[in-house]
């Protein structure tokens, strides 16, 4: 739970934080809005751990729903979900609840996660510098019977940080009673603890930049304060290489989520050694941290005390000396995303489709671009009086929708109706990858 969150917090800077234009941000812009059927294909290569595949679909026009499937067949992974916004003004800002779910399953180990999204707010509406926040609450339920609970703030009205964040996972090993799961996550979710029982960890910090974790029980005091044990990398300065391989065998099932973003770009190395921040050079290719992520390398690996601290950032003050490093966003590789070419791309990719549209603003010409965006738009209506003269209603390419009636294993079952009373659902399931709804449900 504790890797499944760290694979969470670290794609928040690739989906949240606006793209850059080299030094200058070019703030939050209105995405197109997406037709019905279409696609984003797209993949990572690594020369270890093989293929992770991408596929993006839009299942749904009225309302928009989107459903997302990222694998890597040879590490047994599979990551499904799917999500629709509900879009509202709040006086300077705009609140974007995001409904629906994600699920994660380890094939090898039969471990499944399913987690809720979080809602978000865009300020700077009337500054010209829009920017985005997390705010609210965002959990985690494992069918191992273990939970993660996220607390996102917004930045207060005269001071603090922005995209404060706090997490405390909790595992039903811990409790000093014998309770039912479900009582125990509504205890965590409402009141933030349940009966006395101490969670396994504290997570806190920045989510764009540096957090850190705490253990918290006795059985997870020996983890080492540089994180090199979740990730398979000994400890150079303790060589303990006897913990190291019971902690990387503890968590190995976890621990295949390194950083995987498919928005903007992280920052380069030079990037970030010119801003004054370490970042490791060691090869890591061989951590399982890597294989959902091609040749990106999760930087906690080498940090200690004496070669690597978060002095030089920002945020160091809000850390005590000896706090573990939860994760470093700042100095994290990011993987590079291979897309077809837009003449070789299925003619309902996102970039084929949306090409002139994008050609034309990009060049001001915004006649051009009403123009090629009404012809999209007059084809989607064409195809729509065609489906229903035939009596015919939209088929997914790639998804099917399951209801969780359905699911086959209790264990799915029973983790997947914790999440959806407590934040709301798309109806009454997901859409799953279909091959994947074959195999597992």
């Amino acid at each position: 739970m504790l890797n499944i969150s760290r694979w969470l917090i670290s794609s928040f800077k690739g989906s949240y934080i606006p793209e850059t234009d080299g030094n200058k941000s070019i703030g939050v812009k209105k995405p197109y809005n997406p037709i019905l059927g279409e696609l984003f294909l797209a993949k990572w290569q690594s020369d270890e751990f093989g293929e992770t595949k991408l596929v993006c679909e839009q299942v749904s026009h009225h309302p928009p729903i989107t459903a997302v499937f990222i694998s890597n067949e040879k590490m047994g992974i599979y990551c499904n979900g799917s999500f629709k916004q509900k879009v509202r003004f709040a006086g300077t800002s705009v609140k974007v609840d995001q409904v629906g779910h994600m699920t994660v399953i380890f094939k090898k180990s039969s471990e499944f996660y399913i987690m809720s999204l979080p809602n978000l707010i865009v300020g700077g509406l009337f500054t010209g510098s829009t920017f985005m926040e997390a705010h609210g609450k965002l959990a985690i339920v494992s069918n191992k019977d273990s939970l993660a609970v996220m607390n996102f703030h917004k930045k207060p009205w005269l001071y603090g940080s922005y995209n404060k964040f706090d997490c405390e996972i909790y595992s039903k090993s811990g409790s000093k009673d014998n309770y039912e799961f479900e009582d125990m996550f509504k205890s965590v979710l409402s009141k933030g603890g349940y009966n006395g029982t101490e969670p396994d960890y504290v997570i806190k910090g920045i989510w764009d930049t540096l957090s850190t974790f705490e253990p918290i029980k006795k059985d997870f005091e020996e983890v080492s304060v540089n994180c090199s044990d979740y990730l398979g990398v000994p400890d150079s300065k303790s060589g303990k290489k006897d913990k190291r391989k019971k902690l990387s065998e503890k968590f190995a099932s976890s621990s295949l989520f390194g950083r995987l973003n498919i928005g903007t770009k992280s920052a380069s190395k030079a990037e970030l050694n010119s801003s004054g921040t370490d970042t490791p050079t060691d090869d890591i290719s061989d951590s399982p941290a890597s294989a959902i992520t091609g040749d990106s390398y999760v930087s906690l690996s080498e940090q200690n005390s004496e070669t690597s601290s978060p002095g030089s950032l920002s945020t160091s003050n809000m850390y005590s000396e000896g706090s573990n490093v939860f994760i470093d966003i700042e100095s994290m590789k990011k993987a590079e995303i291979q897309v077809l070419e837009v003449k070789d791309q299925n003619e309902l990719e996102s970039h084929r489709v949306w090409q002139e549209v994008t050609v034309a603003l990009q060049n001001r010409d915004y006649h051009a671009a009403s123009e090629a965006k009404n012809k999209i738009e007059e084809n989607q209506r064409a195809l729509v009086r065609m489906r229903e003269e035939k009596n015919e209603e939209y088929k997914s390419q790639y998804f099917k929708y399951m209801d969780y009636k359905d699911f086959k294993d209790k264990s799915h079952f029973d983790s997947y109706n914790l999440i959806r009373n407590e934040f709301e659902s798309i109806g009454d399931g997901l859409w799953f990858f279909s091959d994947l709804v074959d195999e597992y449900f």
